[in-house]
């Protein structure tokens, strides 16, 4: 199933109006096996939400405005591997 395709112009005409736009956020890639996540208003918002799951949860995800059928933003983020500190020998 292919949810989006790469339009932002009913999103940024939507965004001037008095009517704030819903936004979901996805897990995985646009064109194939998505996963909703949560939906917000605004797209600050939903921009801030995104770095926030991705931050918590590393991964691939992306905002997806419904009426035009756009993704306006990606984010993909890998776990960090911190080294363990070396234990000192008695």
């Amino acid at each position: 199933m292919i949810l989006a395709k790469r339009s932002t112009r009913n999103a940024e005409r939507v965004a001037h109006s008095t009517v704030v736009p819903k936004f979901d956020i996805f897990a995985g890639a646009p064109h194939k096996n998505a996963v909703w996540v949560c939906g917000v208003a605004g797209l600050a918002n939903a921009r801030e939400t995104m770095e926030q799951v991705a931050a918590e949860k590393p991964g691939r995800y992306f905002i997806f405005y419904a009426p035009d059928r756009s993704v306006l933003s990606q984010i993909e983020t890998f776990p960090s591997y911190a080294k363990k500190p070396e234990r000192e020998s008695a």
